[in-house]
């Protein structure tokens, strides 16, 4: 496949998972540390977005693998189906990224059970 084929098909792969999860070019853009008209670019296959760096980055913001935004295989193999739980899962990592990094093994393992108890309660 040419380089310019593979940028098109890449692009039409990230604008596809991105309407499917209803999520917005900026803030797919905000998860990659870029624009929203670099989003838009790599959507029109405009700019190269073949490159490892970020072919990494956009499958860790749509929650897919690269050989599916290569079109190596047509199963993208996710858990995060909808905004919400994509919403929710970068909350969680926002909110564990910010823990105190002080606390003693006890400190740490009750903060993870209390997380997970207000979680489970949230689903009920």
């Amino acid at each position: 496949m040419k380089d310019k084929e593979l940028r098109k098909l890449i692009g039409s792969r990230i604008k596809q998972r991105r309407l499917e999860l209803n999520l917005t070019q900026p803030y797919v853009a905000e998860k990659m540390g870029v624009t929203a008209s670099t989003i838009l670019r790599y959507e029109n296959g405009s700019i190269d977005n073949t490159k490892k760096m970020v072919l990494e980055g956009l499958s860790e913001a749509l929650h897919v693998s690269v050989e599916w935004l290569k079109g190596e295989t047509d199963e993208y193999e996710t858990d995060i189906t909808d905004k919400r739980e994509l919403q929710i899962r970068d909350a969680m990592g926002d909110i564990l990224e910010q823990l105190p990094l002080a606390l003693t093994k006890e400190e740490d393992a009750f903060s993870k059970d209390l997380l997970l108890l207000m979680l489970k309660q949230y689903g009920l």
